[in-house]
């Protein structure tokens, strides 16, 4: 059976999950509007980040950006329990400095580059003490818990920053997919095709679309579309005009993207504002 505590911080910028899933449970590709950092308790399986695979196993951590879609892969007849701590930079923003920003490992990053900490690392840091921690100033609501919280999610950033800095990139596991995500990332608001993709790199179509649904878990259009729907809804954040956001994320007209922007997040760009404000997570 599934089972899911949720907590939720009172700001809204701040949430702790510890879920327990079994295999029958599917887990689609996704992104959050959060930083996400996932602690594995119990699971030993796969976790695909940006087309990279990661074996993952118990008490290793994940991380990433609301960049990065992500999904796990489960194995048969598995256990599947976590604890996730999706944060925004507004719950730390007076910790935030120019020569400093605790959220730095996370957000500058190569996309599904260095997202996993070993269990080694957690242990020597004490990264899964902290998440304990902060569980229980959650569940005993203690005077100081607000503060504790905020301290200890302060603390283990800090540990992740400086762990990410200090281990070094591998690139043992190089695919050409790698060079084709890192691609279209940087091309979102130009017309891109399988056509065009296959011409670039010198692959056949028909390979691209296979690598693309067996190792991100979605089509090259769904991939393309749901990353210009994570553009284009920063760009709203961030105080532009959807329509203005649509052209600037790729999409060609705007009635096409309200269509897909709709269909991924289940609200209209318009009232996208809103249902944030409300802390309700989106999942595209």
């Amino acid at each position: 059976m599934d089972y899911t505590k949720l907590f939720l911080h009172d700001d809204k910028s701040y949430n702790l999950k510890h879920s327990i899933f079994n295999s029958s449970t599917d887990i689609f590709p996704h992104a959050h509007n959060s930083y996400e950092i996932i602690h594995f308790v119990n699971f030993s399986g796969t976790y695909s980040v940006e087309g990279h695979i990661y074996e993952i196993g118990k008490n290793d951590i994940l991380i990433t950006n609301p960049n990065e879609i992500h999904r796990a892969l489960l194995p048969p007849d598995t256990i599947f329990e976590n604890q996730q701590l999706q944060l925004k930079e507004a719950y730390l923003a007076e910790f935030i400095f120019d020569d400093y920003n605790p959220f730095k490992a996370l957000r500058h990053r190569e996309l599904g580059c260095q997202n996993k900490i070993d269990a080694s690392k957690v242990k020597e840091y004490g990264l899964d003490v902290l998440f304990d921690k902060i569980t229980y100033y959650h569940e005993n609501q203690l005077p100081e818990s607000k503060v504790m919280i905020k301290a200890l999610s302060l603390q283990l950033l800090t540990y992740v920053n400086n762990i990410v800095t200090i281990t070094p990139v591998k690139k043992d596991n190089y695919t050409i997919l790698e060079d084709i995500l890192i691609y279209i990332n940087n091309n979102l608001t130009q017309k891109i095709t399988l056509k065009f993709l296959e011409n670039k790199f010198f692959i056949s179509k028909y390979n691209i679309s296979r690598i693309f649904k067996q190792q991100i878990g979605y089509t090259f259009v769904e991939y393309i579309t749901t990353k210009r729907i994570l553009l284009a809804k920063e760009l709203i954040l961030n105080g532009m005009y959807a329509s203005d956001a649509a052209l600037e994320a790729g999409f060609s007209d705007y009635s096409n993207f309200y269509r897909c922007f709709k269909k991924a997040t289940g609200i209209s760009p318009y009232d996208y504002k809103t249902q944030l404000s409300k802390n309700t997570e989106i999942n595209v």
